[in-house]
């Protein structure tokens, strides 16, 4: 077992104890998978006009704001112990949060974020 230290959504972390990752996994991958690289498929990759990538912040929207928070309530619950797995489970707000991250309608049907 390894400890480590895992970022909560306030800015807080806590410790958590992890299984050291398989260490044949990549050898006995190679024998089973197909694995195609970039060079071996002689992709086209465009080329970077500037010294490298830009990042571009998007301002958030109010509706996404309260969104996030409603996840946050639902994980400290879930990290309470007051809701049942079968109900709720962070697998479910994590992916509700990347589709929010993404396009807020995909959790939000009738949201009227364009």
């Amino acid at each position: 077992m390894t400890a480590s230290l895992i970022p909560q959504l306030r800015g807080t972390s806590r410790d958590q104890r992890r299984q050291p990752p398989a260490t044949g996994f990549p050898k006995q991958f190679h024998q089973v998978a197909d694995a195609q690289t970039p060079e071996i498929l002689k992709l086209l990759v465009p080329k970077i006009e500037q010294d490298g990538p830009i990042t571009v912040s998007a301002p958030t929207s109010p509706e996404l704001k309260r969104f996030v928070d409603q996840l946050v309530k639902r994980t400290e619950k879930i990290k309470s112990g007051k809701v049942d797995p079968s109900d709720d489970r962070m697998l479910k707000i994590t992916t509700a949060g990347s589709k929010a991250a993404l396009d807020l309608r995909l959790v939000l049907p009738h949201s009227g974020t364009q």
